[in-house]
């Protein structure tokens, strides 16, 4: 599923010379089991005209009900595509996507009124450029099914060019199928009302231009994901490329922000923890950091 980056089964099935209903029956025992929890589609929005904003929220103490409250406001607001939260820190942090300037004030003032009385602090920065590793590729590595050389690791940085803009209708129906990768197209035509043909169209965006990710239970492998602030003294590719050739290493992202870069971290071990944290320490270019870990 993550090489081919498909999210048809049928597809799957064609690739992989199997059943299609097989297909299905393995999907639905590994969500049952705990091992899948589902997926997501990287939809590459700044080549569809969006601006990409990074949104760090900092609050005071919250109980576990607050704080899933506060979760479930966040995925209702149209412009939220991501969100993460952090275990041993008040902290979220939300991507978001605008068309237009005055819609990050929008944003703001929602996320203000979402977290109430507690918010302490709102750090906004501006997405300059995505990388993200072949998805979960070293899952397959640390478990020793599948031995992957370096090279077979594929980069992909975003924004991708593209020759056309999505239309509204498609727009709409992507970002449908990036939240729910698994749904079948009559499905997704029934849950939007479209035809079952603009459905069909509007999937082919997500073959030619998108990144599947699947959404792996850690745990369930011993691995725990971290997310990395990163203060760069220049904002240097190359000082970024001596950090992204750990080889744990899944996510990149550049923004315009005094910690102008967020490295997402897949490690199995405190070791593995330590000896990034060593690396960083012995690069000229890094003057400070801040680390947390994700826990949903």
């Amino acid at each position: 599923m993550e090489e081919y980056c498909e999210i048809s089964p049928t597809q799957l099935a064609r690739k992989l010379r199997m059943d299609k209903q097989r297909i299905y029956h393995h999907i639905e025992r590994m969500k049952r089991i705990g091992v899948l929890k589902g997926g997501y589609i990287v939809l590459p929005y700044p080549s569809y005209g969006f601006t990409l904003f990074q949104f760090r929220i900092t609050m005071g103490k919250a109980t576990a009900k607050e704080r899933y409250n506060i979760k479930e406001r966040l995925k209702l607001m149209p412009q939220v595509y991501n969100i993460y939260e952090y275990v041993g820190k008040e902290t979220f942090l939300a991507e978001v996507r605008v068309k237009e300037a005055q819609e990050v004030f929008t944003v703001m003032k929602t996320i203000e009124d979402i977290f109430s009385n507690i918010v302490e602090k709102i750090s906004i920065n501006i997405v300059e450029e995505d990388t993200f590793k072949k998805p979960q590729a070293l899952i397959r590595q640390h478990v020793g099914k599948h031995m992957l050389r370096t090279e077979d690791v594929m980069n992909i940085t975003y924004p991708l060019l593209v020759k056309e803009i999505p239309s509204t209708d498609e727009m709409d129906i992507l970002e449908y199928m990036s939240r729910h990768p698994f749904c079948k197209k009559i499905d997704i035509a029934r849950a939007l009302k479209y035809p079952l043909k603009k459905i069909s169209e509007a999937s082919q965006w997500i073959n030619k231009t998108c990144l599947f990710r699947l959404n792996i239970n850690m745990n369930m492998f011993g691995w725990r994901r971290y997310h990395f602030f990163i203060k760069l003294t220049k904002k240097e590719r190359d000082s970024g490329n001596n950090i992204e050739k750990n080889a744990f290493i899944n996510r990149i992202t550049y923004t315009n922000g005094t910690y102008n870069m967020m490295v997402e971290l897949d490690t199995s071990s405190d070791k593995e923890l330590m000896e990034f944290t060593e690396e960083l320490n012995t690069l000229p270019n890094v003057t400070d950091y801040d680390f947390a870990r994700v826990i949903g």
